[in-house]
């Protein structure tokens, strides 16, 4: 948004038909877009994740969480899985979207070359 500002006050204001021409100016708002979006990165990620506000407390408290994304056919196999390690316990479900099946099925199908 500063960025922008930058160029439309340049803009509005003809600084842009100095001898220099606009370049310097769009140098500057191309440097404060990066710093910006490099501070930004900073200050977002010392927020807690949305999805562990649910298990706050659990995690507080020492307790692992394991995060899993399955399709519906999926759950059968974790439940196997859950009856097979008695240690495991569900601390929780949601039925919130939160990745897509598409990006799912094609982050399954990409290849490191």
């Amino acid at each position: 948004m500063l960025a922008v500002t930058i160029l439309l006050l340049t803009y509005f204001q003809g600084w842009y038909n100095s001898p220099l021409g606009g370049m310097p100016i769009i140098m500057f708002a191309l440097v404060v877009l990066v710093f910006c979006t490099w501070e930004g990165e900073h200050m977002g990620i010392q927020l807690p994740n949305i999805n562990s506000q649910a298990f706050k407390q659990s995690l507080e408290n020492g307790k692992t969480i394991l995060f899993i994304d399955i399709e519906q056919q999926q759950e059968l196999t974790i439940n196997k899985m859950m009856v097979s390690h008695p240690s495991l316990k569900p601390e929780g479900m949601t039925t919130t979207t939160t990745t897509p099946e598409w990006l799912i099925r094609q982050q399954k199908n990409y290849k490191v070359y």
